[in-house]
């Protein structure tokens, strides 16, 4: 029995010996925990020797990145005689940080008495870099994606710019060549009453034209600022979302025109919700586009219905267009990063991934996802009323 005990005691030294990642044994005492035991694998983590970390105890292990909210919280496990598993960022002897996994648990003897801490510590920094970089080109991407939307606005407000203010051009070269014919006129020989009303009302003609084309240029330029503004200004504010749909309808117009697809509101007119305009509207604007160039392939008939309404926890926006729908294959992949089925028409892949990042990690909603083969696809996006 004897030797069996010994044997099994060593069988279990031997695991926690060779074990890839750290184990400490730590006893409970006054200010916290003393290590009793290290093994080689923590050391090889750390960098420190097994005696300058046995009767120390975790402050030797803290340092400038050790977030106070881990220490309180391995505090409390402690305090508590609990178990407890959580990331925090320990030193090493050269004082660089190390990402790290930590389990720690109590064990007892047997009239059921705290004996000691366990702890097995883990080092997970490459998976914390590489989530980092993760992160980063996720924030890339979603920067991109921002661009790109903001670039064909743009590309589409410049083309449409064109009509109005060439229009209002050739009618100001007309009225200064009408105006020279009537001076030229009037020097040979003094206007008739009839020769007076009918330059009047060339006059009348040509200001009207230039005056309409101008304004509708000026609609579009505010309409514009108003976006870009949004776009770029990070802003929480509280929106009454009718005339917010309305100007960024105006905004993407001249896509919608292009893509001969027609977009209808259904909002209340005094519904509002505190929000972050800038990326709703890119949220939006995405969505939209994302129609123009995948729905209606095929289809003389093209639809887009943004409809908002009131749930009991906040604000339901749904975009839904009356297009060919999408496929399985679509569908799983659909909010995945440059996944596209019109590359060559002009997909990104990032247009829904993008939306997708920017309701769920800015405004705090759930975007979703609604398709029917042959009927057409619904994005509805949550928004809470209290984010």
């Amino acid at each position: 029995m004897l030797k069996q005990t010994v044997a099994e005691l060593g069988t279990k030294t031997t695991v926690i010996e060779r074990a890839p990642f750290g184990v400490l044994l730590a006893e409970p005492g006054g200010a916290g925990l003393r290590f009793s035991y290290v093994n080689p694998a923590f050391c090889q983590q750390t960098g420190f020797l097994p005696e300058e970390l046995v009767g120390s105890g975790m402050p030797l292990l803290f340092g400038p990145q050790t977030a106070e909210a881990s220490m309180t919280a391995l505090r409390a496990a402690v305090d508590g005689v609990q178990t407890t598993e959580l990331e925090m960022v320990l030193h090493r002897r050269d004082g660089s940080p190390l990402w790290t996994r930590v389990l720690l648990f109590p064990t007892y003897d047997d009239q059921q008495q705290l004996r000691h801490y366990v702890a097995c510590v883990s080092d997970i920094s490459e998976i914390r870099r590489a989530e980092d970089e993760r992160q980063r080109l996720a924030g890339e991407l979603h920067e991109s994606m921002k661009l790109e939307s903001l670039g064909l606005t743009i590309a589409g407000i410049a083309h449409d710019l064109n009509t109005p203010i060439g229009v209002a051009i050739t009618a100001s070269s007309h009225l200064e060549q009408v105006a020279r014919q009537f001076t030229a006129s009037a020097a040979k020989a003094p206007p008739t009453p009839e020769d007076l009303q009918r330059f009047a009302s060339r006059l009348d003609r040509s200001v009207e034209l230039v005056r309409n084309n101008l304004n509708k240029a000026a609609v579009l330029v505010r309409s514009f600022k108003q976006t870009t503004a949004d776009a770029t200004r990070v802003e929480w504010s509280k929106v009454v979302l009718k005339s917010f749909l309305d100007t960024i309808l105006v905004s993407v117009s001249p896509l919608m025109r292009r893509a001969r697809c027609e977009v209808t509101v259904v909002c209340p007119d005094h519904l509002s919700l505190r929000t972050e305009p800038g990326s709703l509207g890119r949220a939006l604007t995405n969505l939209l586009i994302n129609a123009t160039i995948h729905a209606f392939e095929g289809r003389e008939d093209r639809r887009v219905r943004i409809e908002v309404s009131q749930t009991e926890t906040g604000i339901r926006i749904t975009c839904a267009d009356n297009g060919t729908g999408m496929s399985e294959e679509a569908v799983s992949k659909a909010f995945t990063p440059f996944f596209t089925t019109k590359r060559s028409s002009g997909g990104s892949g990032l247009g829904l991934f993008s939306s997708r990042r920017t309701v769920e990690q800015v405004l705090g909603g759930k975007l979703t996802m609604e398709t029917t083969q042959g009927l057409g696809t619904a994005f509805h996006i949550d928004l809470p009323s209290a984010p």
